[in-house]
């Protein structure tokens, strides 16, 4: 198990995130990434929480899109019921 505090270098921040050099250099310029401490160095508790925080966001995302599914399913209904 590695430590909070750890250093990750690129590579290893690669194989955490599953993203491409291309993709995390677009994502820190984009402000979506953390930035290296260091010249392609990061804390593991930078990535860490990442990766945390987009996890959040993607329940968010659910939640939004469950909440429209379920007032379309009310709307079938509603129009069902006028007509039968």
């Amino acid at each position: 198990m590695i430590a909070k505090n750890t250093i990750l270098k690129f590579h290893q921040v690669q194989q955490r995130t599953n993203l491409s050099p291309t993709e995390i250099s677009q994502k820190i310029n984009a402000g979506t990434f953390p930035k290296p401490f260091k010249r392609n160095a990061w804390l593991k508790s930078h990535i860490d929480d990442w990766q945390h925080e987009l996890k959040n966001i993607d329940f968010q995302k659910v939640e939004i899109i469950l909440r429209r599914l379920i007032f379309l399913v009310q709307i079938v209904k509603f129009v069902y019921s006028c007509f039968f």
